[in-house]
């Protein structure tokens, strides 16, 4: 799934590099995003969740690969290197937060139902 959505996401990275549509694309991703979580809370089964979660992963890649651009070229000169190691910093430190322990809390705390929500 994460392959095929890699797949997916080539053509919007494209558009947004050769015809100046970086914010057109990133704006959509992100709404693509959110309409994956509204999805995912209104629909069951497994085809649907096979399928939002495809389209999650695309829009999730495109950001992945669209934000560290953005970072260097909206820093200045002279800190881009700062920022960039800002920006890598902080992403490992959502992953580490991420994948730690405490990722579980809302599971055991919540009911069921939201702790998607939660984690999110």
């Amino acid at each position: 799934m994460v392959l095929a959505s890699f797949v997916l996401m080539v053509p919007p990275i494209m558009i947004a590099d050769r015809r100046q549509r970086q914010r057109a694309v990133m704006v959509g991703a992100v709404a693509l995003m959110l309409a994956v979580q509204l999805g995912l809370a209104a629909f069951g089964g497994l085809v649907a969740l096979v399928l939002l979660l495809l389209v999650f992963f695309a829009a999730f890649n495109v950001l992945e690969a669209m934000l560290p651009s953005l970072v260097s070229r909206i820093a200045p000169e002279a800190a881009r290197g700062a920022a960039i190691g800002v920006y890598n910093t902080t992403q490992t430190l959502g992953l580490f937060a991420g994948g730690s322990p405490a990722a579980g809390w809302p599971s055991s705390t919540a009911r069921r139902r939201y702790t998607a929500w939660a984690r999110c």
